[in-house]
């Protein structure tokens, strides 16, 4: 499965954002379930590869010094879900 058949979202307590392919599409305190389906429904319903639903949680420690534009970048990479999740 390629990158191209990719849908991530990306929580953290004050944003979330909605990412296809990497691209950041849409992003508020709190993400509408009938926006992101207005967005994704077209999407998936024209693809015969499977697509790939990932979702990370931000997570910033007293001592963490995170730029939002790191946290939330206009383009993501696969290769960075989870990057920011907490350690317990």
């Amino acid at each position: 499965m390629g990158k191209n058949n990719w849908i991530h979202i990306r929580r953290h307590d004050l944003t979330e954002a909605l990412y296809v392919n990497g691209k950041r599409i849409m992003e508020d305190d709190v993400l509408s379930a009938v926006e992101v389906l207005d967005i994704l429904l077209p999407l998936i319903t024209t693809k015969e590869d499977p697509i790939l639903f990932t979702v990370d949680a931000v997570e910033e420690l007293e001592d963490s010094d995170y730029e939002y534009s790191n946290l939330f970048p206009d383009k993501l990479e696969f290769e960075d879900i989870g990057k920011y999740e907490g350690e317990m």
